[in-house]
């Protein structure tokens, strides 16, 4: 089987992405929207290989990236503009949001804290525009001694997708396509999250109204 296209552009650029199979997992989570993003964020710019990927697999989009590294600068090109701060510092994300947000892609691949990811999950995913996505590399293998931290938040994410009201017994599940006023902003708001070796993807989007298999009772 050949490459896809955004393989074919990360063998061009050569982001360490490549290196761990990510990009087939990003082709299709991306695919259907290229044309669509119009600004994304990575946290972790490195030498810059990646945020010159995008910018070209995304033709519309302004292309951020965060990095600690006042040398990163250097990668500040044509619709590829570079913001220095600590991932970790609250005013430093939300300067960031306020330049280029709402963001409609994160991408996560900086400092690999797993306090500093749940930081910026917390941070960007209630800013970013319904349908927005946020995606967590190297998950669990971060640095620390909780490395499992980030991984057991996200599978979370899973009770809040698939949210019940336990006032409904199960013949009731019909009525589930409408959530009651206590459900919170999470059960409300993510749509769905993928797995992969090492990396997460997770759906901002209206649930239940983007998971349609349950709807409203006639």
């Amino acid at each position: 089987m050949g490459m896809n296209p955004l393989q074919e552009l990360g063998e061009k650029y050569g982001p360490t992405k490549r290196y761990h199979d990510y990009l087939k997992w990003y082709w299709m989570h991306f695919r259907d929207i290229r044309n669509d993003v119009r600004s994304l964020l990575e946290i972790g710019v490195d030498k810059g290989t990646s945020l010159s990927m995008w910018r070209e697999f995304f033709p519309n989009a302004e292309i951020h990236g965060l990095d600690l590294n006042p040398d990163c600068k250097q990668y500040e090109s044509d619709r590829i503009h570079i913001h220095i701060g600590d991932q970790g510092s609250h005013e430093v994300l939300q300067k960031v949001d306020d330049k280029g947000g709402p963001f409609d892609i994160v991408i996560d691949d900086g400092s690999h804290f797993p306090e500093h990811q749940l930081m910026a999950f917390r941070f960007f995913i209630k800013r970013m525009p319904q349908n927005g996505i946020f995606v967590i590399e190297d998950i669990g293998v971060g640095r620390g001694h909780d490395r499992k931290w980030v991984n057991d938040s996200m599978k979370g994410l899973v009770d809040h997708i698939n949210y019940w009201d336990y006032d409904i017994e199960s013949e009731g599940w019909l009525d589930m396509g409408r959530f009651p006023e206590h459900a919170c902003w999470l059960d409300k708001n993510i749509a769905g999250v993928a797995f992969y070796r090492f990396i997460c993807f997770i759906m901002k989007g209206d649930n239940p109204g983007a998971n349609p298999f349950l709807r409203v009772r006639e």
